[in-house]
């Protein structure tokens, strides 16, 4: 999960798109819910994470208190800082998907936590955005929280698409609709904080400021195109044995082919990651000791990992005892790096 993106806006709407109107059946519930015969009074809710395209997210209702139904019950969303960011009081039955539209407090990229109210508790039916939410918790049913993402990309992908993510470093192309075509990056302009006001530059600096950029900058409203900078990070960077996926400092011959190069980073929607490993003279050996057919890119998932991370298997069956350098890095605009050191040795005790 990235943390670097905790810059809200009043106009983080764009994050999501525009605002969608609940349905007719949730508005007229919500009017008089003093009218719904059942209205549950326990339950618990899955709030998975997920990207989101049209505005909305999804919270499924695993149970509730009463057979039969439907059941009333409110469903609250809150940003990082516990506000308001979604409101619907709706009807539901167990094991049914309720849908809520985001407002402009949620944050592009950042956990969010969905809350179950009885559908009678007004306070939570009335929140509105922005709200300070804390004061509602005591009365939830249950809550459970999420990463929420906007648009989703591809390594390599530069054409960049309303409500995306793009990072400190990278050069891209911005696309709206068919009636906005390419749209210069220096119409684009910072909402509030430090960038209000402040048009994106292209490629982006390393020092932009992070947060969201959009049509109307900090004017109401996205003006139909808004981005969110954040700022790339490699949160881990290191030398695996393979046999117990922990990191090591030494290796000795029984366990130089069986090492791997780990990385975990926040930009892989955007870049992969490529390793290099030098010798103790500096020189690159990355071909060398890459094992088998392994490529020395790194993206989510390869070799089995999970989440927002990705390994490569290496040896160093055949390198005289010495330190080595693994380097990791953006491989193409983002200039995030890290680097690890392993030594290898002729003996076969090795250091964790």
């Amino acid at each position: 999960m990235t943390d670097d993106n905790n810059t809200r806006t009043k106009a983080n709407a764009v994050f999501f798109s525009a605002i969608m109107v609940i349905s007719m059946l949730a508005v007229g519930f919500a009017a008089a819910p003093a009218a719904a015969a059942n209205n549950a009074s326990d339950g618990s809710i899955t709030f998975n994470d997920q990207t989101v395209n049209s505005g909305d997210v999804t919270v499924s209702v695993d149970s509730l208190d009463l057979s039969g139904g439907p059941h009333g019950v409110t469903v609250v969303i809150t940003n990082p800082d516990a506000e308001v960011a979604g409101v619907t009081t709706q009807q539901v039955t167990p094991s049914e998907d309720v849908s809520v539209t985001l407002t402009s407090s949620a944050v592009a990229g950042a956990e969010h936590t969905a809350h179950l109210f009885n559908a009678s508790y007004s306070a939570a039916q009335n929140a509105n955005d922005g709200d300070d939410a804390s004061s509602l918790v005591s009365n939830q049913l249950d809550s459970d929280t999420a990463l929420v993402s906007g648009a989703s990309r591809s390594p390599g992908d530069k054409t960049v698409s309303d409500d995306t993510v793009v990072f400190q470093g990278e050069d891209v192309t911005f696309v709206g609709n068919a009636s906005q075509g390419e749209i210069s990056p220096s119409s684009l302009s910072g909402t509030s904080g430090n960038r209000e006001g402040t048009p994106l530059q292209m490629p982006i600096p390393e020092d932009e400021e992070p947060g969201t950029y959009d049509l109307n900058g900090p004017a109401a409203g996205d003006g139909g195109f808004s981005t969110t900078v954040v700022s790339p990070r490699i949160n881990t960077a290191e030398v695996q044995l393979t046999t117990t996926d922990s990191d090591v400092s030494q290796v000795g011959p029984n366990s130089a082919d069986k090492v791997k190069a780990y990385a975990e980073w926040n930009f892989g929607e955007a870049e992969n990651v490529a390793i290099t490993v030098e010798d103790p003279n500096g020189d690159d050996i990355t071909n060398e000791v890459l094992a088998g057919s392994a490529d020395d890119v790194i993206a989510y998932g390869d070799n089995g990992e999970s989440g927002d991370a990705g390994s490569v298997d290496l040896t160093f069956a055949n390198e005289d005892a010495g330190e080595y350098t693994v380097i990791f890095e953006g491989n193409d605009d983002i200039g995030a790096a890290q680097e690890y050191t392993i030594e290898i040795t002729n003996q076969d005790d090795l250091s964790i």
